[in-house]
């Protein structure tokens, strides 16, 4: 899952925030998996294009 992912945000990223599409995949597998928190990366090989932490809070 987070290897499409990470495609998905490297095709499209350009800016600090991953798209809308991208954070909903993730805080989606975080409610699911009932993970607290992850980070994902977005490389590509000129480097990291993207890269940020998620994790659930106590709403």
């Amino acid at each position: 899952m987070f290897v499409l992912l990470a495609l998905h945000v490297a095709s499209s990223a350009t800016g600090a925030e991953p798209p809308t599409q991208a954070r909903d995949i993730i805080e989606k597998w975080l409610a699911e998996n009932k993970a607290p928190g992850t980070s994902v990366p977005a490389i590509n090989r000129s480097g990291i294009l993207w890269s940020g932490g998620f994790a659930l809070g106590d709403g």
